[in-house]
């Protein structure tokens, strides 16, 4: 009995795990969907306001 429990709970860790893994594939891949250009790959305008919002700051920062 107990190496059925130690058995079951083995294959319950594993599945745990395979559905994480897919979780953060699926994540990373609606971040670059979010991110970048479908045909392009290129970032898109989120990306560069972002960018152009960070680079201000910093500027304004070491400019003091």
């Amino acid at each position: 009995m107990a190496l059925v429990l130690a058995l079951v709970t083995v294959v319950a860790v594993v599945l745990a795990m395979r559905e994480r893994g897919a979780r953060q594939r699926l994540d990373a891949e609606l971040s670059q969907l979010a991110h970048h250009d479908r045909l392009t790959g290129l970032p898109n305008r989120s990306v560069l306001e972002a960018w152009v919002s960070d680079c201000l700051a910093s500027s304004r920062r070491h400019s003091a």
